[in-house]
């Protein structure tokens, strides 16, 4: 372990950053912070069909859309283009593939913008 602090007045450079950075880390988004009207509307009918979700869930610096399912069996649904951009969108979904999530694409496009017919195809494809 390695402890880096400042007995004294103020540190410049980057000691000095890394110190004003520890005390004020990146705020974690709230879970549903930011949900698109697409992910909020599948993340209801999936959830009329028994399905436990979580709507906007954080996951590090980033969110699943929706979340479906529990512990292993989660599913992430990825309902809309990061609102960063492409790159952004990219960044996130390699990242929470590295960090193991199963991720299924569930733009509305693919179902004409019917969240009952996107829940029945999608909750079939989930892991029971």
């Amino acid at each position: 372990m390695v402890l880096v602090t400042s007995l004294g007045g103020q540190v410049n450079g980057v000691v000095g950053e890394y110190l004003s950075y520890s005390e004020r880390p990146p705020e974690i988004p709230a879970a549903g912070a930011g949900a698109a009207p697409w992910a909020g509307r599948l993340a209801e009918e999936l959830a009329r069909s028994g399905w436990p979700v979580r709507l906007g869930y954080p996951v590090g610096p980033w969110l699943v859309d929706v979340c479906a399912g529990t512990g292993a069996g989660a599913v992430g649904l990825i309902c809309a283009v990061h609102p960063d951009g492409v790159e952004a969108h990219l960044r996130r979904q390699r990242a929470l593939a590295r960090a193991g999530w199963h991720l299924v694409d569930a733009y509305p496009s693919r179902w004409a913008g019917n969240p009952v017919e996107a829940a029945l195809a999608l909750a079939s494809t989930f892991p029971h």
